[in-house]
C-alpha cells in the first residue's frame, strides 16, 4: 500500500488535471509493478478500489478509463475489470452511476467480440446487466442505453448470439416486476420500447430482436389494473415497431414470411396475458383492437392469411364466449369477419382438402348466440359473419368422404383456447366410439353408484356428455347436491360445449349425437333456449335450401324443438316455430310433423295444450280425409294425450270418437287406445262407453290392428263386470274370438292381438269367463295345445295359472263341507249317535258315557282330508 500512497495522494489535489495525472501515473505503475503490487494484489486492488471510490468526478473518470485500458490490454482478466465497477457502483456516489455503467457496457461489448464464450452465463444472477440492475433505479436509464448501444454494435450475423447473450437479462428484467415496485415495470417499459424502436434501424436483422422481447413477455406478470395497462402500452410500442420492419420487407419473400410468422407469435404474446386478466382495466377490447393492427397491415401489404392462424382464431373463439359487453363483442365479431374474408379472398381453401376441420366450425353457436343480441350493432355483425359461416358449413356437408389427416401446430403447453379446438379435433377424426385420446373431459365423477356406467368404452363421448348434463338436471329437480366441479361446469360450461356439439352438426357420423347432446345442454341451460331455436332454424335452412341429403339430421333437428319448452319463456317462440308448419297448405308430411311436435311439447310444458287443441279437432279428420299422413299423426297425439293426461284427453273425447268411427284401421286402432287410456284413469265408464261404440268393435274385428287395440280396451271391463253381466258377457266372448282366432295372413301382427287378448282375460274372473264361453274347459285345453307363437305362449301360461289358481282355492273350499259316506260302516257309524242320543241332547251323553264315545268326532277341524282320500282311494 505504501507504494501507492504517495500517488494516491495526489489524487487528493483541488486540481482535475493534476488529479488525472495521479491516477494515470497509479495505472502505469500497475501495468509494470512486479508481481506482489500489481493489479492483482492486495497493494494494487486496494489502489483501484480508492480511485474508484474518490468523490472527485476527475478521478473517477480518469480511473474507470484506464481500468477499461488495462482490460483491453489483456493486464487484467475482464471478469475482474467488470467485478470492480460492479463493487464501484453499489459503494458509489449516485453522480458516478452512469459512468460505471458506461464502463461496463464498454467491457461487455469488448468482451462479446473478443470471446462471446466468456459471456455463457449459467445463471441470470451472473449476467453482467442483472448485475448492473441490482444496483438500484439510478442505473435504469444508462443501462438502457448501453443495451441498446450494445445492439447496434453487433448487428449483422451476430444478431442471433446477441439476442442469446441478452435473454438471461430480459427475462430477469420482467420477472423481478413481481417483486419490485412500480419502477421495475417502468424500466422494462423503458427498455422494450427502445429496444423495438431500434429495430426500426435495420429491419433485416430485426426479427431475432423481436422474438427475444415477445420471449420475456410471455412472463410479465399482472398484478393489478395498472400492470395490465402497462403491459398493453409495451404492447402498442411493439406493434408499430413491427409494422414499419414489415414495411421494410415486404417487398423480400423470404424475409417476409419470416416476418408474417413473427407477427403470428407477437399475437400469441398478446394474447397469452388475456385468459386470467380479461376483467381488468379495458377487457378484452385492447387486446383486440392490437390484433387487428397486427392484421390489417398485414392484408394492406398483400400478405396471404396463413394456416399459423388458426391458433389466432381460437384465441378470439374464447374471447368471444366469454364476452359479456357489447364494446367487448363487437370488435371480436368484426375481425373474425375480417379474417374469413381475407381467407377467402386469398384462395385458401384452394388446394386444402374441403374434408379438413376449419376452426371456424366453433363460431357457429356463439355467433347464432349474437344474433338476437338487442344491440342493432352486434346483431348486424353477427349476420354478416354468419352468412360467411354458413358457406363453411355446406363445404363440409358436401365435400366427399375422404381419409382426413390430423394436422399439427400447437405448443406443447396448451392455452384453453388450442386446447378446444384440439378437443373438436379428435372428435372430429375419430369413430363413434371413445378413443383412449379423448381425455379432455372426464365424466367419471357424476357420483352414481355404478361409475362404469357414465365411462363405458362403448359409448361416445357426446353420449357421456348429454347423460351427464341430464343426470346433472335430475339432481337439481330432486333437490340433492351437487360437487363444486358440476355446479362449474352447470354454470360456466353450457355455452362452451354446446359450440363444440354445434360444430359436429355437419359430420357425416356424429351429427345426430351432437344434436342429443345439444338438447340435453339446452335442458341444463334454459338460457340457451334462444339460440338452440335460432340453431335449429339456422340448419334447418341450410339443409332444406342447399339440398344437403341429411334428412335424418332434419328429423333430429325438429325433434329438438319440444325440448326448449322446458322454459316457460320459450312456450310461445317455439309454438310460433310450429304453427306456420299447421298451415293448410302446407305439404302433408310437414304438417304431420308438426302435428307431433307441438303434442311432445305439451308433453313438456301443459301451455301448449291450447294450441294443440285446436289442432286435434274433430273437424281436422273430415278436412284430412284424403292425406292419410296426418290423420295417422292426429290420432297418435290424441293417443299421447290420453296416455300422458286423461283429464285433457276428456276435452278430446269428440276427437277420440271421430277416431273410433274412422275407416282407417291405424286411426281407429289409435282411437281404441286412447279410450283405453282413459278407461283405465276412471274418467270415463267403460261399459257407458262401450254401449256407444260396440257397434264400431263387432265388425272390425278381422283387422289384426284393429283387434290388438280393442283387446286393450276390453281388459277395463273387468271391474264392473259383475254389475253388467250381459254386456260383459259380450266382451269376454269377443276376447275370446280374438284369443282363439286363427289367420293365415298376418301372423305377427294376429299373435301379438292374441297375446293382448289373453292379457285382457287375466283381468277377469274365471267364473265370469266359463259362464260366458260355453264348453270353456275343452277350448282352452284345444288352444293351450295348438298355440305355436312364443309370446303368446308366455301370456297363455299366466292365464292358466289364474285358471288353476282359483280351482284349488274352490277344490279345498269344497273338501272342508262334510263329506258324503260311501260304505255302510261310516253309514252306522253316522247314524248310530242319532239313534241313541235325540237331537239337540247331546249335552246329556253323560247319563250314557260309553255309548258318548261314538259322538266324538274323529276329523277334527283344521286337519287336511287330502291324506284320508288317497287312503281311501
Amino acid at each position: 500500500m505504501d507504494s501507492y500512497a504517495p500517488l494516491l495522494e495526489r489524487t487528493r489535489v483541488p486540481q482535475p488535471s493534476l488529479q488525472r495525472l495521479a491516477v494515470i501515473s497509479i495505472f502505469e505503475k500497475l501495468r509494470s509493478a512486479p508481481s506482489y503490487i500489481d493489479s492483482d494484489s492486495d497493494p494494487g486492488t486496494d489502489a483501484i478500489s480508492q480511485c474508484l471510490h474518490s468523490s472527485s468526478p476527475a478521478v473517477v473518470d480518469q480511473a474507470v478509463r484506464e481500468l477499461c485500458r488495462l482490460v483491453t490490454d489483456s493486464k487484467m482478466e475482464l471478469s475482474r475489470g467488470l467485478l470492480e465497477l460492479q463493487s464501484a457502483i453499489e459503494g458509489s456516489n449516485s453522480r458516478f452511476v452512469n459512468v460505471f455503467v458506461k464502463a461496463i457496457g464498454f467491457l461487455v461489448h469488448f468482451g462479446f467480440q473478443k470471446n462471446i464464450s466468456l459471456f455463457r452465463v449459467e445463471s441470470p444472477e451472473s449476467h453482467p446487466f442483472v448485475k448492473v440492475l441490482s444496483g438500484g433505479t439510478e442505473v435504469h436509464s444508462e443501462l438502457v442505453q448501453q443495451v441498446l448501444l450494445f445492439i447496434s454494435q453487433n448487428k449483422g450475423s451476430r444478431m442471433v448470439e446477441v439476442c442469446d447473450f441478452l435473454r438471461p437479462f430480459s427475462n430477469f428484467s420482467v420477472l423481478r416486476i413481481a417483486f419490485s415496485d412500480s419502477s421495475a415495470s417502468s424500466f422494462v417499459r423503458h427498455l422494450i420500447s427502445s429496444t423495438a424502436s431500434l429495430c426500426c434501424s435495420f429491419p433485416r436483422e430485426a426479427m431475432p430482436v423481436f422474438k427475444l422481447l415477445m420471449g420475456c413477455l410471455r412472463y410479465y406478470p399482472q398484478k393489478n389494473a395498472e400492470d395490465f395497462k402497462i403491459f398493453i402500452n409495451i404492447m402498442e410500442y411493439m406493434v408499430d415497431a413491427y409494422t414499419v420492419v414489415l414495411k421494410h420487407l415486404v417487398g423480400v419473400p423470404s424475409l417476409s414470411n419470416e416476418a408474417q410468422l413473427c407477427g403470428l407469435e407477437l399475437l400469441e404474446t398478446v394474447h397469452s396475458q388475456h385468459s386470467d386478466h380479461h376483467k381488468h382495466f379495458g377487457g378484452s377490447e385492447p387486446i383486440v383492437e392490437l390484433s387487428k393492427r397486427l392484421l390489417v397491415v398485414q392484408k394492406e401489404l398483400g400478405l396471404p392469411y396463413i394456416p399459423e392462424l388458426l391458433l389466432l382464431m381460437s384465441s378470439l373463439f374464447v374471447i368471444l364466449i366469454r364476452s359479456e359487453l357489447e364494446h367487448e363483442q363487437l370488435p371480436v365479431l368484426k375481425l373474425v369477419l375480417f379474417l374469413l374474408k381475407w381467407k377467402n379472398e386469398n384462395e385458401y381453401m384452394v388446394g386444402r382438402a374441403q374434408c379438413d376441420l376449419s376452426e371456424e366450425l366453433l363460431f357457429v353457436f356463439p355467433v347464432i348466440n349474437f344474433v338476437s343480441s338487442p344491440s342493432t350493432s352486434v346483431k348486424e355483425a353477427a349476420t354478416d359473419l354468419l352468412f360467411m359461416l354458413e358457406k363453411v358449413l355446406v363445404n363440409f356437408a358436401i365435400a366427399p368422404k375422404e381419409e382426413p389427416s390430423l394436422q399439427g401446430g400447437f405448443p406443447s403447453i396448451s392455452r384453453p383456447a388450442s386446447i378446444i379446438f384440439r378437443l373438436l379435433q379428435q372428435l372430429w377424426f375419430q369413430d363413434q366410439s371413445l378413443s383412449p385420446s379423448s381425455f379432455f373431459l372426464n365424466f367419471a365423477s357424476t357420483g352414481k353408484t355404478d361409475v362404469k356406467e357414465m365411462n363405458n368404452g362403448s359409448k361416445s363421448w357426446l353420449s357421456q356428455l348429454g347423460d351427464y348434463s341430464l343426470w346433472i338436471v335430475e339432481r337439481r329437480k330432486s333437490f340433492l347436491p351437487i360437487s363444486q366441479s358440476q355446479e362449474i361446469f352447470l354454470t360456466e360450461m353450457p355455452l362452451l360445449l354446446s359450440a363444440i356439439t354445434c360444430g359436429l352438426f355437419m359430420h357425416h357420423s356424429l351429427g345426430c349425437a351432437a344434436i342429443d347432446s345439444l338438447a340435453a345442454i339446452g335442458i341444463m341451460d334454459p338460457k340457451l333456449g334462444v339460440t338452440m331455436l335460432l340453431t335449429i332454424l339456422f340448419f334447418n335452412n341450410i339443409i332444406s335450401s342447399k339440398g344437403i341429403g341429411f334428412h335424418d339430421m332434419l328429423l333430429k333437428l325438429l325433434g329438438m324443438l319440444p325440448s326448449l319448452a322446458s322454459h316457460s319463456v320459450m312456450i310461445p317462440l317455439v309454438v310460433q316455430t310450429i304453427l306456420p308448419m299447421l298451415h293448410e297448405n302446407a305439404k302433408p308430411v310437414l304438417y304431420a310433423t308438426a302435428t307431433r311436435l307441438l303434442c311432445k311439447t305439451w308433453e313438456i310444458n301443459d301451455r301448449a295444450f291450447g294450441s294443440l287443441q285446436g289442432v286435434l279437432l274433430p273437424k281436422g279428420f273430415n278436412e284430412f280425409m284424403s292425406e292419410r299422413n296426418i290423420c295417422i299423426s292426429m290420432a297418435a297425439s290424441i293417443r299421447d294425450v290420453c296416455r300422458k293426461n286423461p283429464d285433457r284427453g276428456v276435452d278430446l273425447i269428440l276427437s277420440v270418437s271421430a277416431c273410433i268411427e274412422s275407416r282407417d284401421p291405424v286411426i281407429q286402432s289409435l282411437g281404441f287406445q286412447s279410450l283405453a287410456h282413459l278407461c283405465e284413469a276412471d274418467v270415463i265408464d267403460f261399459y257407458t262407453a262401450w254401449d256407444v261404440i260396440a257397434k264400431n268393435v263387432l265388425g272390425n274385428l278381422v283387422d289384426p290392428i284393429i283387434a290388438h287395440s280393442v283387446c286393450l280396451l276390453l281388459r277395463w271391463g273387468a271391474m264392473d263386470a259383475e254389475a253388467y253381466s250381459e254386456a260383459s258377457r259380450n266382451v269376454l266372448q269377443i276376447l275370446w274370438e280374438v284369443a282363439s282366432s286363427r289367420h293365415t295372413g298376418h301372423g305377427s301382427l294376429w299373435a301379438k292381438a292374441r297375446t293382448s287378448a289373453f292379457e285382457a282375460l287375466i283381468h277377469y274372473e274365471v267364473p265370469h269367463i266359463e259362464k260366458s264361453i260355453p264348453d270353456f274347459k275343452k277350448r282352452n285345453l284345444e288352444l293351450l295345445i295348438s298355440e305355436t307363437n312364443p309370446g303368446a305362449i308366455r301370456t297363455m301360461e299366466e292365464f292358466e295359472v289364474k285358471i288353476i289358481t282359483y280351482e284349488h282355492i274352490t277344490r279345498r273350499r269344497l273338501i272342508k263341507e262334510k263329506k258324503v259316506m260311501v260304505n255302510k260302516i261310516e253309514k252306522l257309524l253316522d247314524v248310530f249317535p242319532q239313534a241313541i242320543f235325540s237331537s239337540g241332547k247331546n249335552s246329556n251323553s253323560k247319563v250314557l258315557p260309553g255309548a258318548a264315545l261314538l259322538c266324538l268326532s274323529f276329523t277334527p277341524k283344521g286337519v287336511s282330508y287330502q291324506g284320508v282320500s288317497k287312503v281311501r282311494d
